[in-house]
């Protein structure tokens, strides 16, 4: 696979690390920047129509303008942000655009679905991560898997099955967590999964994973989020360094 890789954080910066573990990684193309290597895989990206998959960890329109620039070039593109302002989504209808490649929209969700999956008649889920920013004094209590630990969270809605609270730390340390609760016939079943570690670098394997699954063809043409593949989703980011904390009781 080939991999064009725009940059403007570490995250991003990770992320092309961890892309060149992969060992069908036959190009990583650096936008717009020269970034020494000894990988002789690593290039400035000219052409963007050269690669499979560009990704990108840009906000504004800096990403609106690498999203505009990947569309031209008939190349899927994986973005961090949650969104994008783009009137020309249709550029994507051949190709695929995947929003969210990220803990909260990516990691999370895909984490519940895989545990969902598990169990049969689901009665209730539970979604959770955290980001940066001041800790609040009241809301829901999350248990995180340590060192990040129990902090409050506020709702956050419309984003797809079950309950989301997104948790304000301060800190390098960021974690996300999937509670799904089952009938199994004979009684209540409760999954619980969790992730903890430095914040920049599960963003970059929650980065990398969208743009190994974009750049193999794993997600459907269009613009999508983690879910539409979320197990090789989960599964990538697992083979690519991810470690989760499971607990289970019935």
């Amino acid at each position: 696979m080939r991999i064009a890789l725009h940059h403007t954080s570490e995250v991003a910066l990770r992320a092309g690390r961890v892309l060149l573990a992969e060992r069908d990684l036959i190009t990583l193309g650096v936008i717009d920047k020269d970034t020494p290597s000894s990988d002789r895989r690593v290039e400035r990206a000219g052409d963007l129509a050269a690669y499979d998959a560009v990704l990108t960890d840009a906000e504004d329109e800096m990403l609106d303008d690498v999203v505009e620039r990947a569309a031209a070039a008939g190349v899927s593109c994986v973005v961090w942000a949650e969104a994008v302002d783009l009137a020309g989504h249709d550029a994507f209808a051949e190709t695929t655009l995947l929003l969210g490649s990220n803990v909260a929209r990516g990691l999370a969700p895909c984490l519940a679905a895989h545990e969902a999956a598990l169990l049969p008649e689901e009665t209730d889920r539970m979604i959770a991560w955290t980001e940066p920013g001041r800790p609040l004094r009241r809301g829901e209590a999350i248990s995180f898997p340590e060192p990040v630990g129990t902090h409050w969270a506020e709702r956050r809605d419309d984003r797809g099955p079950g309950d989301h609270f997104a948790a304000p730390i301060e800190g390098d340390w960021a974690g996300a967590l999937a509670k799904v609760t089952a009938d199994s016939g004979v009684g209540t079943v409760t999954n619980v999964v969790g992730i903890a570690d430095l914040g920049v670098h599960i963003e970059a394997l929650a980065l990398a994973a969208g743009a190994i699954l974009v750049a193999r063809s794993e997600f459907p043409h269009g613009v999508h989020r983690a879910t539409a593949a979320a197990e090789p989703y989960l599964l990538a980011a697992l083979r690519a360094g991810l470690d989760v904390a499971v607990h289970r009781s019935v």
